[in-house]
């Protein structure tokens, strides 16, 4: 009988310790560290094509914990980078354009959401210093129609100082 009660319990204890393990997911934007200053690279420069026929869209299907959260803010940055992987991977696209997100929370730590927004590509990639090159073709007096017509609350008033980084020609 003894030798029962002890099998029993060791079973049971092996059950609870499978059945208890925890998985802890991390999400992570794209980006790009530096860490040594010696290394020099090249800004690039891409057009977004957005598939305005195209909406997609993530949803949690129950409340994530997120462990590595402190507080409300955290879980909800961890939520919004973790929907944003999961809309762009599951959708097979570059970027999602025009996000629009619905959080809910339950505690401090736990959170479920809904993305939706655009499909958008990358196309066209460029170096920065390309890209200011093409636009040698244009007289100051095109780029002030073109923002005037597409873009008026970036015009300046005359006179106002205008900041321009151009970046060297040859970095």
């Amino acid at each position: 009988m003894n030798k029962n009660i002890f099998f029993v319990a060791a079973v049971c204890i092996v059950a609870a310790v499978a059945f208890s393990s925890c998985k802890t997911v991390s999400y992570q934007a794209r980006g790009m560290e530096v860490e040594h200053q010696t290394i020099n690279s090249t800004p690039t420069v891409v057009d977004v094509r957005v598939d305005l026929n195209r909406r997609v869209s993530y949803a949690d299907q129950r409340f994530v914990k997120y462990p590595q959260s402190k507080g409300m803010k955290n879980t909800e940055e961890l939520a919004l980078q973790a929907a944003r992987y999961n809309c762009i991977t599951m959708n097979h696209i570059d970027v999602v354009v025009d996000p629009v997100y619905k959080i809910t929370f339950k505690g401090k730590k736990k959170a479920k959401i809904e993305l939706t927004g655009f499909a958008g590509f990358y196309e066209n990639p460029r170096t920065l210093i390309n890209d200011i090159e093409s636009l040698k073709k244009y007289t100051m007096d095109d780029v002030q129609k073109y923002i005037l017509f597409n873009n008026p609350e970036l015009m300046q008033p005359e006179g106002a100082p205008v900041n321009v980084t151009v970046p060297p020609a040859g970095k």
